[in-house]
């Protein structure tokens, strides 16, 4: 009805004033009650601590702000950094091990004949061994190999350097022969969420 329009307006913003701990205060202003601070999400149910003065600019009543800090979550990351690592050194063990484990030539393809003389045990056995080293030198497999070897070189391409990555408990093996396995030091990567987590964030996201 004509009452009914007369009495509806569209909703104004939601805003709040914020300040990140470093003396500077910031209005953010959101269409709905949900605020992105810094990837924080954070939801306003009501209005307080703000009224307005007769020209329409906000007064803040600072003493009814809301205080609270976040931290990063060192142990859940530590954890996750450390499985892919894990995984990452099985992943470089299996494909240095295909690609370095020369044939066996005593071990050819059965026969129809002589599996008729061995057990299912037996034959699963020596086909195992038979197939060893049937990828030895593979070019496609070698070439795996060194584009796994490259993840520490492409992070120091993009502007990371030894040292940072040895701050955070990450180097690359010394062994020669293990294929480039990254070596994981649980406890300075820990260290490092703790005391400079914008560093491991660099690092592995670019900034």
């Amino acid at each position: 009805t004509t009452d009914e329009k007369k009495n509806n307006r569209d909703g104004d913003d939601a805003q709040v004033l914020v300040s990140y701990g470093d003396g500077l205060e910031h209005w953010i202003t959101s269409s709905s009650n949900s605020f992105d601070l810094e990837g924080l999400t954070v939801i306003v149910s009501n209005t307080f601590g703000i009224t307005e003065a007769e020209n329409g600019t906000p007064i803040v009543d600072k003493s009814q702000k809301v205080t609270f800090s976040a931290s990063a979550d060192a142990e859940g990351v530590t954890e996750r950094v450390k499985s892919f690592i894990e995984a990452y050194n099985e992943l470089i063990k299996e494909v240095n091990g295909q690609v370095t484990t020369k044939p066996n030539g005593n071990y050819k393809p059965l026969t129809d004949e002589q599996k008729k003389e061995m057990d299912k045990e037996s034959i699963e056995n020596w086909e195992k061994k038979a197939k060893e080293g049937i990828l030895f030198n593979n070019p496609i497999i070698r070439d795996l190999g060194n584009g796994l070897q490259g993840v520490l070189s492409g992070l120091m391409g993009n502007g990371v350097d030894a040292a940072e990555l040895e701050k955070i408990g990450i180097t690359m093996s010394k062994d020669a022969y293990d294929g480039g396995m990254i070596q994981f030091d649980e406890d300075k990567f820990k260290a490092a969420m703790e005391s400079d987590p914008e560093l491991v964030s660099d690092i592995f996201a670019g900034g």
